[in-house]
């Protein structure tokens, strides 16, 4: 029980410690759900492990006593009754191969029903909308169906396995019986020897059959760690360097070197030899048509990904060369839907990090414009949301977002669609929250509003990967060119006649 205990804390802790290390890149070609079902491997991996070694540990200590008791009883009939012992490893060993692939399959389609089922929960809202119950429910009979199959059809080989030894033992059974009595009868042995030794043969059959028996859980075992390790053995793609440099105050110059950029799923780049020298404290609006690799470029700064080539550097210092808990320190994120933990308001600002005082938190709160509706709120700041903040509208989530940024006053602060899901009342509440926090940061806003881009001090426009225009708003629309059509088509749609004014 304790090492069951032990095992558990152990492998469920450093697996969800190892899961935190990984890159976004391993997230982005996988389900969360069949990332989660690997835990079930590994629980049922712990279970069965314990059960085959309390049932190995004391079949062992039988067969390593037992034989020397019946041989020095009689070795002749302990030979006979040990002929048994090659077919019984015989039809272990075969059977075993066909088992493991049973197993894995198994272990596949348990799998791809936890996927299903996470889905069908997580997008119950869309499903129902969409009027979609039935088939979805089609699809996790059929799923179902086809995993109840494959494990019938294992269970069914382990069967005849039992039944082969089974029949291996009741044989061994009978020549020993046979030729135990003819002893008897010639007088050589007597009754109560007989019956001694078939008493003892007794301790012998039963931990073998025992342990044959052990076929189908063993291969269980073998499919469900080979799964888990096929998680666990994948080293993370971000990782901070034997010797991190830690610079005393970072004041957000950053600097692009021929960076370019490939997602492991995709063949050609999303960024092609970027260069650019962001003075520390600028403004900037990264602009282009969707696909053109905006979100790509700012995901690089946190290092949530790495550049397959050039480098990027932070007041001169290579970021690679920074830990990643100092880097990200460094660097505050907002996204387009930021993702609300479930708890209290408090909680979510302050994100569990403890030496914020309540005062600190309203501050926060009112520079982002969310102490307003808070303190309507029955419970303040003690205010429960549900499961991704369902319970709160999408602006209220977005300013609950901006407050844990204003919170953590880091110098380089990225907005990455940030008001793309608001209303006009909201983004202007939280616009003019953003004045106050842009003061002395480096800013990186991936937008399509135009009062945002207006402001910038620069504004980079991205097509394809690759800069095709850089400069202030004034200028580049002097230019006519890339960012002039942008205007009139994406950042201004509702007036495409007009052109923008200054």
């Amino acid at each position: 029980s304790y090492i069951q205990h032990a095992m558990a804390y152990d492998i469920e802790l450093k697996f969800f410690r190892h899961l935190q290390k990984l890159s976004f890149s391993f997230f982005d070609s996988r389900e969360i759900a069949e990332v989660l079902s690997r835990f079930q491997d590994a629980a049922q991996s712990r279970r069965i492990l314990i059960d085959i070694l309390n049932r190995t540990v004391t079949n062992l200590l039988y067969l390593s006593i037992v034989p020397m008791i019946v041989f020095f009883m009689n070795w002749q009939l302990a030979l006979m009754a040990g002929i048994t012992l090659p077919w019984l490893a015989f039809s272990f060993f075969v059977l075993s191969r066909i088992v493991r692939k049973y197993a894995r399959i198994v272990a596949e389609k348990r799998a791809e029903l936890s996927a299903k089922n996470y889905e069908s929960f997580t997008g119950i809202r869309e499903i129902q909308a969409l009027n979609i119950e039935y088939r979805m429910l089609n699809r996790i009979k059929l799923l179902l169906l086809g995993f109840r199959k494959k494990d019938m059809e294992m269970r069914v080989i382990g069967n005849i396995q039992g039944l082969l030894g089974a029949i291996a033992t009741a044989g061994g059974t009978m020549l020993y019986t046979w030729y135990g009595a003819s002893l008897v009868i010639k007088g050589e042995m007597t009754v109560g020897e007989l019956i001694a030794f078939t008493t003892f043969i007794g301790y012998l059959y039963t931990p073998l059959t025992d342990m044959v028996g052990l076929l189908v859980p063993i291969q269980e075992v073998i499919v469900y760690t080979k799964r888990f390790y096929e998680i666990y053995d994948i080293q993370p793609e971000i990782k901070t360097p034997a010797t991190p440099l830690k610079p005393k105050k970072i004041k957000g110059e950053l600097t692009f070197s021929n960076v370019s950029f490939r997602y492991n799923t995709s063949d050609q780049l999303s960024l092609d030899k970027i260069n650019l020298n962001i003075p520390a404290g600028a403004k900037v609006a990264v602009v282009g048509q969707t696909g053109s690799g905006k979100s790509t470029l700012v995901s690089l700064i946190p290092r949530f990904y790495d550049p397959a080539k050039g480098n990027i550097c932070m007041d001169g210092v290579d970021i690679k060369n920074m830990s990643l808990d100092f880097l990200r320190s460094q660097v505050a994120v907002m996204m387009q839907t930021p993702f609300i933990f479930t708890g209290t308001i408090f909680d979510n600002i302050i994100c569990w990090k403890k030496g914020f005082s309540q005062t600190q938190v309203i501050e926060a709160a009112k520079a982002a414009n969310v102490h307003d509706f808070v303190s309507k709120l029955p419970d303040g700041y003690e205010t429960l949301v549900g499961e991704k903040g369902e319970t709160l509208s999408g602006g209220e989530r977005q300013r609950i977002a901006l407050a844990r940024i204003i919170l953590l006053d880091r110098p380089v602060l990225i907005l990455d669609e940030a008001l793309s899901s608001v209303d006009q009342t909201t983004q202007g509440l939280i616009q003019d929250a953003l004045k106050n926090i842009f003061k002395g940061r480096t800013v990186f806003m991936v937008t399509h509003s135009l009062e945002m881009v207006r402001n910038a001090d620069i504004i980079i426009v991205l097509d394809k990967g690759r800069i095709v225009e850089q400069g202030s708003h004034h200028a580049l629309l002097n230019n006519k060119g890339a960012y002039y059509r942008l205007c009139q088509n994406i950042l201004q749609p509702e007036k495409p006649e007009q052109q923008p004014q200054g």
